[in-house]
């Protein structure tokens, strides 16, 4: 039996050529092979980190929205999906998927940015950050931190019109925590 090998005259920017491995309706007169053209696919990482020890607290859903651009300019990427985290179902907070390197001209590298819904209760990272290229893989990890809030605690003596001022001097400190 004959070998025949199959070729693309011109090699389409922005993707893989391959054909199948076995041959396709072969008969007398005619021999079926399909060939496939598939985009080009780069690894990306998301990665959600907690800034405080959350021991004794369920961390929440955390949603990450990713966006794509030709330019680099995060300010005017598109939405392509979303990433809905939870503890129960993944917790490690880690996101892992394949993106197009290129868009749909073959030839125009897309540049990725993240963003994340806010969290109650959390401070949670601003705008939309760029996924950085490490290793052929583009990466981002965004780290969340419980919101501090102040408390003022007035210490108040009741009957202190009873003691003269150098007897309210001798008062002792009381030392309050927040438990």
């Amino acid at each position: 039996m004959a070998q025949y090998n199959v070729s693309e005259a011109t090699n389409l920017s922005g993707y893989t050529f391959s054909t199948n491995p076995g041959l396709n309706g072969v008969t007398n007169t005619s021999l079926s092979i399909t060939a496939t053209n598939t985009r080009v696919l780069r690894p990306i990482k998301l990665k959600k980190t907690w800034a405080d020890d959350l021991s004794g607290y369920t961390k929440p859903n955390v949603t990450f929205r990713l966006y794509k651009n030709t330019a680099n300019d995060a300010d005017t990427a598109t939405e392509v999906g979303s990433y809905t985290l939870s503890n129960n179902t993944n917790p490690s907070f880690v996101v892992t998927a394949q993106v197009p390197k290129y868009a749909e001209d073959g030839t125009s590298e897309l540049f990725y940015y993240v963003s994340e819904d806010a969290i109650a209760g959390y401070n949670t990272p601003e705008g939309r950050k760029a996924l950085v290229l490490e290793d052929e893989v583009l990466n981002v990890s965004l780290e969340n931190s419980l919101k501090v809030r102040d408390v003022n605690i007035e210490k108040t003596f009741e009957g202190l019109d009873l003691y003269t001022t150098a007897e309210q001097a001798k008062l002792p400190n009381v030392d309050v925590g927040i438990i």
